[in-house]
C-alpha cells in the first residue's frame, strides 16, 4: 500500500496532460494525499509559468517511474523515488532525470485517500536534463 500511494501521488503530481482542466484535477487528488509540501511545489511551478507554457504550447509531461524504495524500518517511512521525466512538445522530446524523496505517515482513509496514508515534507532533489531529440 505504501508504495502504491507514492507511485499514485508521483503518477498524479508529474503526468500533465495539455488541458489545464485535466491538470487541475490531478493536482487536488494528489493535493488529498499530502500535506503542503506538495501545494508548495505547485505553486513554485505555477509561479514561474510552467503549467501556462505546458498547455500554451499543447506539450504534455510524463514520468517513468524506474524505482521506488521505502524505509520500512522507520516511521514515518522514509521513501524515494527515481524515475525519468519526459517533455513531449509538437516537435521534440525532452527528458530529465528525477529523483524525489518524501516521508510517509498513516493518517485517516476516505473516498479521496483509500490507503489512509499521507506524502509528508515531498521535495524534488534532482531535476537534471539529459537530451532533446527530434520526433
Amino acid at each position: 500500500e505504501i508504495t502504491h500511494q507514492v507511485r499514485t501521488f508521483h503518477e498524479l503530481i508529474f503526468n500533465l496532460p495539455p488541458s489545464g482542466v485535466m491538470i487541475k484535477r490531478n493536482l487536488e487528488r494528489a493535493f488529498e494525499m499530502a500535506d503542503i509540501s506538495a501545494y508548495r511545489y505547485y505553486n513554485d511551478l505555477q509561479e514561474t509559468g510552467f503549467y501556462k507554457r505546458l498547455t500554451g504550447t499543447n506539450s504534455y509531461q510524463q514520468i517513468d517511474i524506474q524505482s521506488i524504495d521505502v524505509d520500512m524500518d522507520s516511521y514515518p517511512y522514509a521513501g524515494s523515488v527515481m524515475a525519468y521525466q519526459y517533455i513531449t512538445r509538437e516537435s521534440n522530446i525532452t527528458q530529465y532525470t528525477l529523483r524525489t524523496r518524501c516521508r510517509v505517515a498513516n493518517a485517516v482513509r476516505s473516498l479521496n485517500n483509500l490507503h489512509g496514508l499521507m506524502i509528508e515534507g515531498f521535495e524534488v532533489i534532482e531535476n537534471n536534463y539529459v537530451e532533446t531529440r527530434n520526433k
